[in-house]
């Protein structure tokens, strides 16, 4: 497959609900967001292949990154973001990425095996599917 690397600034995965219709945006997340325990996603992201710490959760879980990287030099960061609760759950990945929507596809569905709340949150706000993903930006 020939996959066409782009960078995608100001993109991000974010905990959301069960399910919901398309097009949907992030304004309309309200109650029923998933909550997931920063260590818990940590431990998942790290076992994804080619995965690697690049920063420790130090002083905090705002400082915690890691970085998924292939061999032609395509590259997704994850940084991670807490809701403003105590205690703080996951709220998401900021990412900085350098890669195919394939690639980028391929590592949320590897962190949606075990966050399958997990939603592709785009620069105007869209909140994607993996399928309209797909279709809009692999296919």
């Amino acid at each position: 497959m020939a996959a066409h690397r782009r960078r995608w600034l100001n993109w991000g995965l974010v905990p959301g609900p069960v399910d919901f219709y398309e097009p949907f945006y992030s304004t309309q997340l309200h109650d029923d967001i998933a909550q997931y325990d920063p260590t818990y996603v940590a431990e998942i992201t790290l076992r994804i292949p080619q995965v690697q710490l690049t920063h420790a959760a130090t002083p905090g879980w705002w400082e915690w990154r890691a970085r998924w990287t292939d061999k032609g030099g395509a590259h997704i960061t994850l940084g991670m973001t807490l809701f403003d609760i105590d205690p703080a759950p996951f709220g998401g990945f900021n990412l900085d990425a350098d890669c195919s929507a394939y690639e980028l596809l391929h590592v949320w569905n590897a962190l949606r095996a075990n966050l399958p709340r997990l939603w592709l949150h785009s620069p105007d706000c869209r909140i994607y599917r993996p399928e309209s993903f797909h279709a809009e930006h692999v296919a």
